[in-house]
Order: structure tokens, then C-alpha cells, then sequence
């Protein structure tokens, strides 16, 4: 009876459990972990020990700890092609578009900073097949943006130069802000936006 009372306790503790934490939260503070010593320093022991959760629980989001970068870098492709199909969509000059553009992503990665750092430095722990998923989502953004500096090098307001060199070239710059950008309050990601734009309109066409 004290066996089976204990059990009953423990399974009810578990049930308790899934009903306060939910995947995105295991996700959220497992990437914060991973961010700070890397993903082959993590474990799903240090993982459960952080949530305040059982292996059990664990397990029953998560089949490992490589879901948890799977998770990620899903997330942040499927959000960044979102928002690029959309913007490019509009009707709006590849001037506003542009601004748009680096708005938006700057926006992201500052916001999900932590889960961009782990997408920057984490790739190879993904199977070959999802690397090739997502260098294919990639390249498709980066293709986006090439489109819209093409526009605009038609339109006259980009200066007359290669747009796949200045489509990597603007997306280095603004994924390397989540290398060095810290939430101090110092400017936010509106500011560094403009600021980028700005360096690559014709001077006489960027904002006042």
C-alpha cells in the first residue's frame, strides 16, 4: 500500500508538472544553457536540474537534447521566410522594402537573441539532411533580399552595385549585431536599422 501510495504521488507530481511548463519554456531555458556553455557541454541532466523538471517530463516534450537546436533553427527560418514573402509582396518601393527588411530582422534577433546565437554557432549539430533544409532556407532569404536591392538598383535609389555581394554583406552586418549587441538600453534595433539603411541608400534618399 505505501508502495503503491508513493507511486500514485510521484504520478500525479509528473501530471502536476506538465500542466505549469510547456515545450516552448524547456526550449527557452535549455537554449539560454546551450548559449552560455555550448551544446556538447549541456546535458539533459543539466537541462531538467535548470527547468525543475524530471527526465520523464523531459521526454515527453522532447525525444533529446538535439530536438531543442532542431526546434530552434525551425523557428527562426520558418519566421525569417515569413516575413521576407511578405514584405516582398507588398507594394511598397524596394526602397521601404529594404528598410523593412532590416528592420524586421534586427527586430528578430534581438528579441531571440540567444536562440540566433545557438542558429549562428550550433549548425553542425544538426542531422545532414536538416542542414541541407535549412542552408536551402537560407539561401532563399538571402535570394529575397538580393531581389529587393536589384529593384532598387533599377529604381535608382541603390548605388550600382552586385546585388549578391551587397545582399551578404548587409546580412553579415546584421548578424553579427548578436555578437556584440548587449540589452543595456544604449539604441534598440529601430536605430541600428536605420543606421545600416542609411550606409547603403544613395545619401540623397536616406531618411532625415
Amino acid at each position: 500500500m505505501i508502495m503503491e501510495k508513493t507511486t500514485n504521488q510521484k504520478t500525479s507530481k509528473t501530471k502536476s508538472v506538465r500542466q505549469t511548463i510547456s515545450r516552448e519554456e524547456i526550449i527557452q531555458k535549455a537554449a539560454g544553457l546551450i548559449e552560455q556553455r555550448g551544446y556538447r557541454a549541456v546535458s539533459v541532466d543539466s537541462i531538467v536540474d535548470l527547468v525543475g523538471i524530471s527526465k520523464p517530463t523531459f521526454y515527453s516534450y522532447l525525444e533529446g537534447k538535439d530536438k531543442i537546436v532542431w526546434a530552434i533553427f525551425d523557428e527562426i527560418s520558418a519566421e525569417s521566410l515569413m516575413v521576407a514573402r511578405a514584405i516582398l509582396a507588398s507594394n511598397e518601393t524596394a526602397r521601404e522594402k529594404l528598410h523593412q527588411l532590416i528592420r524586421r530582422h534586427l527586430e528578430a534577433l534581438v528579441h531571440k537573441r540567444v536562440f540566433y546565437a545557438i542558429y549562428f554557432e550550433e549548425k553542425l549539430q544538426l542531422p545532414k539532411r536538416l542542414q541541407n533544409k535549412h542552408h536551402k532556407a537560407q539561401r532563399d532569404y538571402e535570394k529575397m533580399v538580393e531581389e529587393v536591392i536589384q529593384q532598387g538598383i533599377c529604381e535608382g535609389v541603390f548605388p550600382d552595385v552586385n546585388p549578391k555581394i551587397a545582399a551578404l554583406g548587409l546580412l553579415g552586418m546584421c548578424n553579427w549585431v548578436a555578437k556584440w549587441y548587449k540589452e543595456d538600453g544604449t539604441f534598440g534595433p529601430h536605430e541600428m536599422a536605420d543606421t545600416f539603411f542609411a550606409m547603403l541608400v544613395r545619401p540623397e534618399q536616406s531618411e532625415r
